[in-house]
């Protein structure tokens, strides 16, 4: 998988996410805001996603405990793959 562009959206790349709310709420799915992403690898009791190719990862590297929204614009159709490979553990504090 190789991106080697960007999108410029009209009204900024946010518009995307209000519409992707509204679409959610119409369908009656409850968003919880302020809630970790919960990855898949633990070391040394950090929880860290499985890597997935970035937009900017030449750039800034691989940035772990971004949104769901960063893995769906990255990998596209393939997150419910992604997601079904890698299911969430339970973090040990």
């Amino acid at each position: 998988l190789k991106h080697d562009g960007y999108w410029n959206v009209k009204g900024g790349m946010y518009k995307i996410t209000e519409e992707i709310v509204k679409i959610l709420h119409d369908q009656g799915v409850e968003i919880v805001y302020n809630t970790e992403i919960i990855g898949v690898e633990k070391s040394k009791n950090e929880i860290k996603t499985t890597p997935y190719i970035q937009v900017f990862q030449n750039k800034f590297g691989y940035l772990n405990n971004l949104s769901i929204l960063d893995l769906l614009f990255n990998i596209g159709p393939d997150t419910l793959r992604y997601l079904e490979a890698h299911p969430p553990i339970e973090p040990t504090i």
